[in-house]
């Protein structure tokens, strides 16, 4: 039998003792300050939420109806909408409607679902082009939550890759600054994807600052696909990250993040874009039955939005 722990004098137990209360206080002071930041992002997203409505919401929120249309019929290749593809935020938006016609439909505690009724009022929608308030502040108020987890998670890995104080100031800004607020609080696919390319980066920067496990490069890797998944433009953060990898290899950020080696960062890498393509095709019902044809309009409405002209940039309209 092993013997029970012993301590060589007393000052060691005390010391052992103080250094696993405050411990304990440091991780409940933690786990508050994630509760509050969480709550005050949830709060500026919901309140006032009738108000305003977009004119990007309700074309998110009918192909959101018209996704989940399309699913519920099989009909898994026509879930392709559009370049973005903003899949992410159509299963938010059409879980949201789908909510928003069960309340509609609601008589009672008795009430038994009737999916006939979802149907018919899923149809109303469509054929109306008209979506009620009241399915707009339910289908805010599921986007709230995800966003408000999605920036609390980025503040909570910001903490552990610099500092708390770090960490507070951006809450800070995250939480208060108007522009950035107004975007998360529209039912866009901006909204999912700032939170998404967030948590992905600060996941990947703490994987390269910890000295084992790839938990953080997988989590980091699953939300790079919900970003691209959500709006194409997501890639555009790749050659930055490479070239972040290239540096830390060069102990470029020493003792910021930690040198992997060589063959380990192409590891990684491996891993990561093995993590982005299978969440991709996880999300999207297109990808699980025509990926070449998906990718093929994808590529194809791509090239149509860069060659369509009337685009504002640097100051001039190119027409």
């Amino acid at each position: 039998m092993s013997s029970p722990l012993r301590f060589s004098c007393p000052a060691e137990q005390v010391w052992i003792m103080e250094y696993a209360y405050k411990n304990k206080v440091k991780k409940s002071r933690e786990r508050l300050g994630i509760i509050l930041t969480f709550l005050v992002l949830l709060l500026t997203r919901v309140i006032a939420a009738k108000v305003p409505i977009n004119v990007d919401e309700n074309l998110w929120l009918l192909r959101g109806l018209n996704f989940w249309t399309q699913l519920s019929s099989g009909n898994l290749s026509d879930t392709y909408f559009q370049h973005h593809p903003g899949v992410p935020t159509m299963w938010v938006n059409g879980f949201g409607i789908t909510l928003g016609c069960l309340a509609d439909t609601w008589d009672g505690p008795h009430h038994i679902l009737n999916f006939e009724s979802l149907s018919h009022c899923a149809r109303l929608v469509r054929a109306n082009n008209f979506i009620s308030v009241e399915t707009y502040v339910i289908t805010r108020w599921i986007q709230a939550i995800l966003t408000s987890g999605l920036i609390t998670s980025g503040i909570w890995l910001l903490s552990h890759v610099l500092n708390q104080k770090i960490a507070l100031i951006t809450a800070s800004i995250l939480v208060f600054e108007p522009f950035f607020l107004a975007y998360q609080r529209l039912l866009i696919t901006d909204s999912l994807q700032c939170g998404f390319i967030l948590v992905s980066v600060l996941a990947l920067f703490l994987h390269w600052r910890s000295t084992s496990g790839r938990i953080h490069l997988i989590v980091s890797g699953v939300m790079m696909g919900l970003a691209i998944g959500t709006k194409t433009t997501s890639i555009l953060i790749f050659p930055g990250l490479v070239s972040l990898a290239l540096l830390t290899e060069l102990n470029y950020f020493k003792p910021l993040f930690f040198k992997q080696g060589w063959v380990n960062q192409a590891k990684d890498i491996g891993v990561w874009g093995l993590c982005i393509l299978v969440t991709f095709i996880l999300i999207w019902p297109a990808m699980w039955v025509a990926p070449l044809e998906t990718i093929s309009h994808l590529l194809e409405d791509l090239r149509g939005e860069t060659e369509r002209g009337f685009l504002f940039f640097f100051g001039t309209l190119n027409l």
